[in-house]
């Protein structure tokens, strides 16, 4: 296992790990990263679109778990606290590092399954 930044360059990973809905009814991760009424006015493909364009813009976004194969197996959130404004507010507050956030750890259940579990931090 490795593990790998999330990028452009390794966003098709990040997608093949949460499959086409986006886990969780379309979150694509963007909850902490948006405002409630941002978040519920984006809906699942505005979420999708906003983290396509965090990561073209550069933002960090986590860090991709990756098996031998290099098939995605599980994803930490991880970024700057100014970038996550529903974090001071949510009911399971993120990590605090330094000036950053730990907000969303998200697994593959098995290997031979596309299910993914997500867990609040």
């Amino acid at each position: 296992m490795r593990f790998a930044e999330l990028t452009n360059d390794t966003l098709p990973l990040f997608e093949r790990l949460f499959g086409p809905g986006g886990v969780q009814g379309g979150c694509w991760c963007a909850f902490f990263r948006l405002t409630g009424p941002e978040f519920e006015r984006a809906g699942k493909d505005g979420r999708k679109a906003h983290v396509r364009g965090a990561t073209a813009a550069g933002k960090p976004l986590g860090l991709l778990a990756l098996a031998d194969d290099d098939e995605p197996v599980g994803r930490v959130a991880v970024s700057p606290r100014p970038d996550n404004p529903r974090s001071a507010r949510c009911c399971g507050r993120p990590l605090d590092l330094y000036h950053g956030t730990v907000s969303m750890f998200e697994r593959r259940v098995s290997s031979s399954s596309n299910a993914v579990r997500r867990h609040g931090l």
